[in-house]
């Protein structure tokens, strides 16, 4: 990617470049699109670290960011978002004036996506910011697949308008604030394939997660009888020697009982009946 300072779009709103197959490092230029609202260069192989600064980008509600090589800490910039910390940005959302699929959705609305932040599928480090609770209007923040560690903070409670939260894949550690049963909309919710012990909650949206929300956590429990965790997983039942509908006994028993009910026939003359005696009349002659 071009890393000329020199380059200026100041009026940029929408950025989409997914699956172009880019190098090299963040796009530094953007610094001077503060009008920007949607960035996307997921699927592509950009390194290096995310800039700090993006406390800048006032209107900026969706950046998707996932499938590339970036490493580094999250910039805690990314939590200080405007557009996302309010519900009503001055800012109007433009159309596109084309379609654009995302996800095998098509959109020809700016404001027909959902605030998100995808930073999934890198090789990002450190710790899950706190003030990422300040993000109230956030609706999907996908962290899946980096090098996270730490703790989930009970902060996250503060997005009262999550609806997805994927924190799979990572190093976290700690247990899972009960505070999470605060998020009445979230409907996705993935911890599995950490360092996460104690007790899942129980409470509010918790009681619709599969276990797979929460596999690859030996140090996880739950009470909720539909959460078996990996290591308690049963082991199938051993085959029963009863008849069954499809089993072998079922398939050597057809035959032998359609050979005995054919001989009853035969027997009892219901297939070919037996044939009658022939009546013989005699004839007295007189004398």
């Amino acid at each position: 990617m071009p890393r000329n300072m020199n380059l200026h779009f100041r009026n940029l709103k929408t950025l989409v470049i997914p699956h172009c197959g880019l190098r090299g490092q963040f796009l530094i230029w953007l610094g001077s699109s503060k009008m920007l609202q949607l960035p996307d260069i997921s699927w592509n192989q950009m390194t290096g670290t995310i800039p700090s600064g993006f406390r800048e980008f006032k209107f900026l509600f969706y950046m998707d960011l996932s499938r590339n090589s970036f490493t580094g800490e999250i910039p805690v910039s990314l939590t200080e978002l405007e557009g996302l910390i309010k519900k009503n940005v001055s800012e109007e959302r433009p159309s596109l004036g084309f379609p654009l699929f995302k996800a095998r959705n098509m959109y020809k609305q700016i404001s027909s996506f959902r605030p998100t932040l995808d930073l999934s599928y890198n090789k990002l480090s450190g710790l899950i910011w706190p003030s990422f609770g300040n993000l109230k209007e956030l609706h999907v923040l996908n962290l899946k697949d980096n090098h996270l560690s730490g703790n989930i903070p009970d902060s996250l409670s503060g997005m009262t308008n999550l609806e997805v939260l994927d924190l799979s894949q990572n190093e976290l550690s700690g247990e899972i604030p009960d505070t999470l049963e605060e998020l009445c909309f979230l409907s996705n919710f993935n911890v599995s394939n950490n360092q996460l012990h104690g007790e899942v909650p129980e409470k509010g949206q918790f009681l619709t997660f599969p276990c797979t929300s929460f596999i690859g956590n030996p140090g996880l429990t739950c009470r909720v009888v539909a959460f078996i965790p990996p290591a308690q997983t049963p082991p199938p039942p051993p085959p029963s020697d009863k008849m069954t509908i499809m089993g072998w006994p079922f398939v050597f028993g057809v035959p032998t009982g359609f050979v005995i009910a054919v001989g009853f026939c035969f027997v009892s003359g219901w297939i070919f009946p037996k044939p009658e005696k022939r009546k013989v009349r005699v004839a007295r002659i007189g004398r």
